[in-house]
């Protein structure tokens, strides 16, 4: 179920070095809580100059098409994460098969939290989250959302706590 958004992301590679020119300006361990009666429209991450963040989308679908009318959830069965490179490749992915209701929280532990694995072209430059629920017709809905990061390193934190993005709202991050 991984969609990359990749059209959506802009990055430069050439002469970078990490820590002078990029930075990984996003958390090393983000936590959630679902909020399915929030939708995109309520989003309020702050994005532009000095922001960390470049843009965010989101949307929210039937997730096998069809008249599908509810777009609120009631359930959560699955979460996938996905942190995109300097060259909007997959870096790190995480699926989970969960069974999650209104107001249950989870985490996710960014591969920046391993300074092994960072290099100029690894530092993440964006963070998709895609989740499939079911509303009360137990019809499925697919919620996708995506940020872009500056990688400016004069901008952190980036996100703060009750920021909203779709059916999730930022609790809190682990620098």
């Amino acid at each position: 179920m991984l969609i990359a958004l990749s059209s959506f992301l802009v990055g430069r590679t050439e002469a970078q070095v990490v820590g002078v020119d990029i930075c990984a300006c996003s958390p090393s361990v983000y936590e959630f809580t679902l909020d399915f009666f929030l939708t995109c429209l309520d989003s309020n991450i702050k994005a532009g100059e000095g922001e960390g963040i470049i843009e965010f989308d989101c949307s929210v679908s039937p997730f096998e098409g069809g008249n599908v009318t509810d777009l609120t959830p009631v359930a959560v069965s699955s979460i996938d994460i996905l942190e995109l490179d300097q060259e909007v490749k997959p870096l790190a992915t995480t699926t989970r098969f969960v069974n999650f209701r209104n107001g249950d929280k989870f985490n996710y532990t960014s591969i920046i939290r391993d300074p092994t694995l960072i290099n100029a072209t690894s530092v993440p430059k964006g963070f998709q989250l895609s989740v499939v629920g079911r509303n009360v017709l137990d019809e499925a809905l697919l919620m996708i959302w995506i940020i872009s990061f500056t990688n400016d390193c004069d901008s952190f934190p980036i996100l703060f706590e009750g920021e909203s993005i779709g059916w999730t709202i930022f609790v809190s991050q682990t620098s």
